[in-house]
């Protein structure tokens, strides 16, 4: 199966987010005319870099993409109990999430489709803390 890879950020004209493809420092959609010598791309929006995050594939309970940087609410596998809030990152081939616990990251697994996302590290730092 292989999953969509696309990136999103923060446009630094609008402060708003935008999706697509990232090439140094923004995000373009689109091709509105291509040659063997050139390409033409529609639409490209500079954004903040530190913003700049992959959509994992995955998606949560809600059928929301989910992408690095997003803060997400644990459930229990069957309940409806929430355990704790994580936020995604790349670990070394996969994507997982680090637990808020205490102002530390704690590693753990989350199984994704059983998480709601509830903001992300840039919108809703306070969700960062405990």
């Amino acid at each position: 199966m292989n999953r969509e890879i696309k990136f999103r950020g923060i446009n630094t004209e609008t402060g708003k987010w935008v999706y697509g493809t990232y090439i140094d420092g923004f995000i373009i959609n689109g091709v509105a005319e291509a040659t063997e010598e050139y390409i033409c791309i529609e639409d490209w929006r500079p954004v903040r870099k530190e913003t700049v995050g992959q959509y994992t594939g995955l998606k949560d309970k809600n059928d929301k993409e989910i992408y690095e940087g997003d803060v997400l609410k644990v459930y229990e596998r069957h309940g409806k109990d929430m355990l704790y809030t994580a936020v995604v990152y790349w670990n070394n081939g996969y994507w997982d999430a680090k637990q808020i616990e205490k102002n530390n990251f704690k590693c753990c697994y989350a199984g994704f489709s059983k998480c709601k996302i509830i903001g992300n590290v840039y919108d809703n730092p306070e969700l960062l803390e405990v």
